[in-house]
């Protein structure tokens, strides 16, 4: 299941680009996505024709029997984790090894250096004389190859898809005044998983009333109550990779003004997603999406870019955003996200998950 086999080559080959003899990741949506398996505590060392694993004991058997084509060893004690690493990389010769430094705290960065000059010190008095390992921080180093999901990724994106638009409707069936926001997430939560869901993508936000003004809301025990908005912002796991849906809806009745809201975020959406198409810049999907809420007279109250790249991480390249320079092509998978937002009052946000086609998208999240 997943081609994370292919993952591994293309960024073994990507090394050159790099200009780095190795690479050591140490994010766990990196390592997924290159060994199929990854969890905290577990580090991947890859050179340009060796894949090593380094994981707790715990992990041992589990990570052996799905990270295939990465040669896993088990780590007795943390401390253990900085010679390793650095054994492995002089082992093969290297001299130059990457990391992202924004994904990795200082001191781990200070310890594999310091590692490396004791270890670089005792080679240079045996055979290994006159090598050193120098660390280079790169930024992303995966982001070019994650960017465009492959024919296994669109499938585990359309299953997750699926399954959060699955689990909307059911939380919109049994929305009831007198209910909690964290009742609802639960509600969510339980049907993904009862369906095949991992787990959610991430902390699922159901704002009730005024709450819906807090675009990254953090579900509470509000009680609804009768012609409350509610805006529920959720997504699913399935096989590694995330979905993102938001839906707004109202308990009864709907004010003049929540329709008018509605209406504009509703317009802008679907003028936006038209656009989507290979070639397209990415700062024009958000250009089209923030004129019709101008026009509206809320442009001020749009307070966020219009979507954002989902893959194994929620959150991830191609930004659909006035400052992005990304371009979409056939494989990538964007959000379209417009909103607005009324202090006391509430707010509005409507969300899918788009997969860039040959001659325009596919909507996943439906």
């Amino acid at each position: 299941m997943g081609n994370f086999a292919g993952h591994k080559r293309q960024f073994q080959k990507h090394l050159k680009k790099l200009k780095v003899s190795a690479y050591w990741v140490n994010f766990v949506p990196d390592l997924f996505y290159l060994a199929g398996y990854a969890s905290e505590g577990c580090w991947g060392v890859i050179g340009p024709d060796y894949a090593y694993m380094l994981v707790p004991g715990l992990a041992l058997d589990q990570a052996t029997s799905i990270a295939k084509g990465f040669k896993v060893h088990s780590l007795k004690k943390a401390s253990d984790a900085y010679a390793r690493v650095v054994d492995l990389a002089l082992k093969h010769r290297a001299t130059t090894i990457g990391y992202d430094p924004y994904r990795t705290p200082e001191a781990l960065i200070d310890g594999l250096r310091k590692q490396s000059r004791q270890m670089s010190g005792e080679a240079r008095r045996g055979a290994a004389a006159g090598r050193r390992l120098k660390w280079v921080p790169i930024a992303s180093a995966t982001a070019p190859l994650r960017i465009k999901k492959d024919a296994e990724e669109v499938k585990a994106l359309r299953k997750a898809g699926s399954l959060a638009a699955r689990g909307f409707d059911h939380i919109r069936r049994i929305a009831r005044p007198g209910m909690r926001e964290c009742d609802l997430a639960a509600e969510f939560e339980s049907h993904i998983r009862k369906h095949g869901a991992t787990k959610t993508s991430f902390d699922s936000i159901v704002a009730g009333g005024e709450n819906a003004a807090y675009p990254h809301y953090i579900t509470g025990n509000r009680i609804l109550r009768k012609n409350d908005i509610v805006l529920c912002d959720i997504g699913a796991l399935a096989d590694g990779y995330c979905s993102d849906l938001t839906r707004t809806f109202f308990l009864g009745k709907i004010s003049s003004l929540g329709r008018r809201i509605y209406d504009t975020v509703a317009r802008a959406q679907q003028l936006a997603i038209r656009a989507v198409k290979p070639g397209v810049k990415t700062a024009q999907i958000d250009r089209i999406a923030r004129d019709e809420i101008e026009r509206a007279g809320y442009g001020r109250r749009f307070i966020h870019g219009t979507g954002h790249g989902v893959g194994v991480e929620i959150h991830e390249a191609p930004w659909v955003s006035p400052t992005s320079r990304d371009v979409l092509e056939p494989g990538m998978v964007v959000t379209v996200e417009p909103g607005i937002y009324l202090e006391g009052w509430g707010g509005v946000r409507i969300e899918d998950t788009l997969l860039v086609t040959k001659t325009g998208y596919e909507i996943l999240t439906q």
